[in-house]
This record gives C-alpha cells, structure tokens and sequence, in this order.
C-alpha cells in the first residue's frame, strides 16, 4: 500500500490540469498496475451552468485502462508512471440543416 501522502500528490496531479484546461475531461495516473487515480468532470459545460462537479477516484483501473496498463507493462515503463494520461471532451457532431 501507497503512502498517503502519495495517493494525495496523485490526487493533486490529476486535479490540476482539469482546472486549468477545460478541454480536458479526464485525467488518470497510474500507481501500480492494479492502483490508479483518476479525475472526471460530470456533466458538460454550458453557457447557462453555475457549477461544476468534479469525480476523483482511487481504485482498480477500468478496462481501458487496463489495456492501457498492458502497453505500459509490453513498454517495460517503470510504475509509477510519471506522466499524467489526458482524455479530451468528444466532440459533438454539428448540426446541419437540411
């Protein structure tokens, strides 16, 4: 088991690029390869919103991010990853008027 005060730099470091770019959804770092921290955003963003809510989790990874953790593992990458893995918002489809 991790430190906390481990688990709370690996908390501070997904939090902080979702704070500061909003093009961002989620952020994920990976401790081990059965321990990863993650943020997501909840909901989207609109011109009316007041709030945001944020999601941290710490836990086992989810099935892309095991597939992830096995191209990491295929790499030989040391644990605990340094880098911070960013997914963007999707992108909506435009309307177009027919």
């Amino acid at each position: 088991m991790y430190h906390p005060s481990m688990i709370a730099d690996a908390m501070r470091a997904v939090v902080c690029p979702l704070l500061e770019r909003t093009d961002i959804r989620r952020a994920t770092k990976f401790l081990r390869p059965d321990l990863v921290v993650k943020a997501t955003w909840v909901g989207h963003f609109g011109k009316r919103e007041r709030q945001r809510s944020m999601v941290v989790t710490v836990g086992r990874p989810n099935y892309v991010e095991r597939e992830a953790v096995k191209i990491l593992l295929k790499a030989r990458k040391p644990f605990p990853v340094k880098k911070v893995g960013l997914k963007a918002w999707a992108k909506t489809r435009l309307r177009t008027s027919d």
